[in-house]
């Protein structure tokens, strides 16, 4: 289906509250799930794990998860959520679904291979978690108002990188005209779980998720 682009006069952009939660979810379930990598090519099914969407909505508290408004309709148009990483630990207490917790696996697992801290000798990591724009309003270079937004939110916090995974031709396109670099990467197909499963099933082979990271 074509998705008809709307041009968006002069979007504002805010951080997100408490009081945003059920609008980000809805932003989340309408324009970011149905195209993200991980979710998408997971072996299980493309639905998105409702501890996985809470686990996104729930960062609003980290106040570093930023949105773009529609300043006509008050509508979220687009979104980023970022925040520093105090460790590489990827346990989660409020993992319920086999989906969430082997994504939170392969997270871990780039992370891992990435080895961000002592490859680049910073102890301040800021990571970029998602990114999503609505269909409508793409092309207006608002994921590159979020984003630009996002490091300047990692300056203030002392961070000396930002990192970020990306899942997708578009976020990978995304990155690389922002400078950002890549450190690790991986094909979803060739990725095995500790005990050999293929988690990630994709149907273009080329397809790889990358961590990126940019340094101030």
């Amino acid at each position: 289906m074509c998705t008809t682009v709307e041009k968006l006069p002069n979007p504002s952009y805010r951080l997100a509250t408490v009081a945003d939660r059920e609008d980000l979810r809805s932003a989340l379930l309408r324009f970011f799930y149905p195209e993200e990598g991980l979710n998408v090519c997971y072996y299980g099914g493309s639905e998105a794990a409702p501890d996985d969407v809470e686990y996104y909505v729930n960062l609003i508290d980290e106040g570093c998860t930023e949105l773009a408004i529609d300043q006509g309709t008050g509508q979220i148009v687009g979104f980023s959520i970022g925040g520093l990483v105090e460790d590489q630990s990827f346990t989660n207490s409020s993992v319920k679904t086999e989906k969430f917790a082997d994504i939170l696996k392969f997270l871990e697992f780039m992370a891992k291979n990435a080895n961000l801290a002592k490859r680049f000798g910073v102890t301040h990591i800021y990571s970029i978690y998602a990114v999503g724009v609505d269909p409508r309003f793409r092309q207006q270079a608002i994921a590159t108002a979020l984003m630009e937004n996002q490091f300047e939110m990692a300056r203030k916090k002392g961070a000396a990188l930002v990192s970020a995974d990306t899942t997708g031709i578009k976020s990978a396109g995304l990155v690389k005209k922002l400078g950002m670099e890549v450190v690790f990467s991986i094909a979803f197909n060739d990725y095995r779980d500790e005990v050999g499963r293929q988690i990630f099933v994709s149907s273009g082979s080329e397809l790889t998720v990358q961590t990126v990271v940019k340094r101030f």
